[in-house]
């Protein structure tokens, strides 16, 4: 064999092995702890999600179609530090598509309906409280899985064992805008669920999650993915409420007049 030849294949095999040497190697416990801490100093950040959803049987069946299957998609921008939110979303059903437009400035909720308009909800200060993504997977189980890439960046991925499902769904849902949760028949409903975490190795921050859930209620089954992707971390993001919303109706006021008090 050409001496050449072996002496670049020798340098090159201790090039990459003191590489291997140099990189450090986490567990699963200490890439969660870390992306913590990294996720609490963010202030503002931009996410895009698509969510997929099959329901069959049951009150499905009573319908007259054997299975509805509902798709949304959506972006939005989230400015922790002022409490400002603002979500775009696109969702279709049986051939029918709507589009909505949220904000959440503070304690309050607005949303833009289809032949409604603006209407307003008063939501509550918990959901600026914590540093909700944070926060997600504190103290829970976690699985190391093979490394792989999401937007050109190197990334840990985590498989999540969750042990209160509803702190993971509180914490979704909070982040989409809603503010209902879970009660104890949706979670006994939970047949299953998939829980991923994809976390930038340079920053240790979240760039990807994927949530698998199946459920079964009353003989209708269901079965919901959602991916989200985060990006633009701490920078600047308007959130300008505008001036019809401003205006918007009341949901309070609206109840009280469809439901009048005895």
């Amino acid at each position: 064999m050409d001496k050449k030849f072996l002496t670049v294949i020798t340098v090159g095999f201790l090039l990459l092995l003191i590489g291997c040497i140099g990189e450090e190697r986490l567990t699963a416990e200490q890439v969660r702890d870390r992306s913590q801490e990294a996720m609490e100093r963010v202030e503002t950040y931009a996410f895009d999600m698509d969510i997929s959803m099959l329901m069959k049987g049951g009150e499905v069946g009573m319908m007259g179609v054997k299975e509805i299957t509902m798709t949304m998609s959506g972006k939005g921008k989230v400015d922790e530090k002022n409490k400002k939110m603002h979500t775009e979303t696109t969702m279709s059903m049986s051939g029918m598509t709507m589009e909505m437009e949220q904000y959440i400035i503070g304690d309050t909720q607005y949303m833009k309906i289809p032949m409604l308009g603006w209407v307003k909800n008063r939501t509550s200060e918990d959901i600026w409280d914590e540093k909700n993504y944070a926060n997600l997977v504190k103290d829970m189980g976690v699985e190391l899985l093979d490394d792989e890439k999401v937007d050109g960046k190197d990334c840990y991925v985590l498989e999540i064992k969750p042990k209160d499902i509803s702190k993971i769904f509180e914490v979704i849902t909070q982040q989409m805008g809603s503010t209902s949760t879970l009660t104890a028949e949706d979670l006994e409903s939970i047949k299953d669920i998939g829980f991923k975490e994809w976390i930038a190795k340079d920053t240790f921050l979240v760039r990807k999650i994927f949530v698998n859930l199946q459920t079964e209620k009353d003989n209708t089954a269901m079965n919901m993915s959602m991916t989200m992707r985060f990006y633009d971390y701490d920078k600047p993001m308007e959130i300008i409420l505008p001036e019809e919303a401003e205006k918007a109706i009341d949901m309070e006021s609206m109840t009280e007049i469809m439901i009048p008090a005895k």
